[in-house]
């Protein structure tokens, strides 16, 4: 699953390049093709300064075409609008190429253009194109018209030499009808133009150049048959000493092979043999084995048995050790209960020794506010009976009635001296108490 996923990712990131360069590819070529429309667009303005330019900035224009679509060369749409020398030189060295790739529905090449346009044929441009594809003087376009069918066509050609560039790559031109059944000569006679005397006599030296090459070409044949002849018979002479030779080596091959299947036949008789005696060693040897394992077999298997018998021993004092285990742990959960009752019991008797100690704390307060408020009261019965000892003086109804006030106060202030030494007695056996 891993190594699909690693394939799957690896796809993608191939597809996505590809997608990538595919549309990096389309842009540079939408990009070449409004540039190259932009040229073709100086081209057909004439801007030839501009043209040349834009080539000697980016050559890669001038090889934008689409030649299967009939689409136009920049160097075709130049030579269409009479561009100058240095025009056709600069796109011929960026494309020499383009020399040759037919355009339009005609399907010319620019050579066919050149001739055809209606500006003034310049020699120099001509034999630009020509030397640059000679062959060109041999196509034809879809009409069937050779450039000397076009050039014949052409008004107002005074010069010669224009007629012998093109004759001298291709003589024979001068014979070639086109697909409307007439002869360069004969466009060359209804021309009434300055074309006409220029063109014929171009077109008789073109006959001779074509009778030379014809006679050169009869030549050239001549003797290249005979030197075909030559390297046959050669050629013949070599397979013959190469058969021969062959032949001998083949049959010394053969008495070889004859021997190597005799040697072969002896080695596959000792091999049987071999093969025979190594069977036997070989059931031998796993008889001996077979033996040797079987009482190793045995050996194991009682080992085996009391290994077995170990175990289940080992078994018995485990079940043994596991239910003293048992035991011992019931045990001490119950101990553990019971302690954990009596840790209970301890914490809920804590809890009232501390409300106890707690009263206690708040009787001893009252204690201590109630023995404050008596001493006060002793002190306010100190000073009544000062002010009586003062008036010792006053009647004696007076003195008996303070004594029975004073009686009645000491009996008062006993019976509370009392209830207060109770009181603390309490408070100190509470108190010995909240220590133990």
């Amino acid at each position: 699953q891993v190594r699909l996923e690693k394939e799957h990712t690896a796809s993608l990131h191939k597809q996505l390049a590809v997608d990538t360069t595919r549309e990096t590819r389309g842009r540079s070529i939408i990009a070449m093709v409004s540039t190259f429309d932009s040229v073709a667009d100086l081209c057909r303005a004439r801007q030839w300064k501009a043209v040349v330019g834009q080539v000697r900035g980016d050559p890669a224009i001038v090889k934008h075409h689409t030649s299967a679509d009939g689409a136009p060369t920049l160097l075709y749409i130049a030579c269409e609008n009479g561009a100058p020398l240095i025009v056709v030189k600069t796109i011929l060295s960026a494309d020499s190429s383009a020399a040759l790739t037919p355009c339009g529905l005609k399907s010319r090449l620019p050579l066919h253009a050149l001739v055809a346009s209606n500006y003034q044929l310049v020699d120099t441009i001509l034999t630009a194109l020509v030397e640059a594809a000679p062959s060109a003087c041999r196509v034809a376009d879809r009409n069937g018209s050779l450039p000397i069918h076009l050039l014949c066509q052409k008004p107002n050609i005074s010069d010669e030499s224009i007629f012998t560039t093109v004759l001298s790559s291709y003589p024979e031109g001068a014979y070639v009808k086109n697909l409307a059944g007439y002869y360069p000569l004969q466009y060359a006679s209804e021309n009434v133009t300055a074309t006409k005397k220029t063109a014929l006599s171009a077109l008789d030296r073109g006959t001779l150049y074509a009778s030379i090459s014809k006679m050169a070409s009869l030549r050239l044949a001549s003797e290249h048959d005979d030197r075909i002849q030559a390297l046959t018979h050669e050629h013949t002479l070599m397979m013959k000493k190469v058969r021969s030779k062959l032949t001998g080596q083949i049959d010394a091959l053969k008495d070889e092979l004859a021997e190597s299947k005799k040697v072969a036949h002896n080695l596959e008789d000792e091999r049987k043999a071999t093969v025979s005696s190594h069977r036997e060693e070989l059931e031998i040897a796993i008889k001996t084995e077979k033996t040797i394992a079987s009482e190793m077999e045995n050996e194991l298997r009682s080992e085996l048995a009391g290994e077995q018998l170990k175990n289940m021993e080992l078994l018995e004092q485990m079940e043994e050790v596991q239910t003293d285990l048992e035991g011992k742990l019931a045990f001490n959960q119950s101990e553990l209960e019971a302690a954990r009752s009596k840790i209970e019991e301890k914490m809920k008797y804590i809890s009232s020794l501390e409300s106890c100690l707690e009263r206690s704390k708040e009787s001893i307060i009252l204690l201590i506010k109630e023995q404050n408020d008596m001493k006060a009261a002793m002190q306010s019965q100190r000073d009544v009976l000062a002010a009586l000892l003062g008036r010792k003086e006053t009647s004696i109804t007076e003195a008996g009635a303070l004594a029975e006030k004073l009686t009645h106060l000491a009996t008062e202030v006993g019976v509370a001296s009392r209830e207060t030494a109770d009181k603390t007695s309490i408070v100190e056996d509470d108190e010995k108490e909240v220590d133990q």
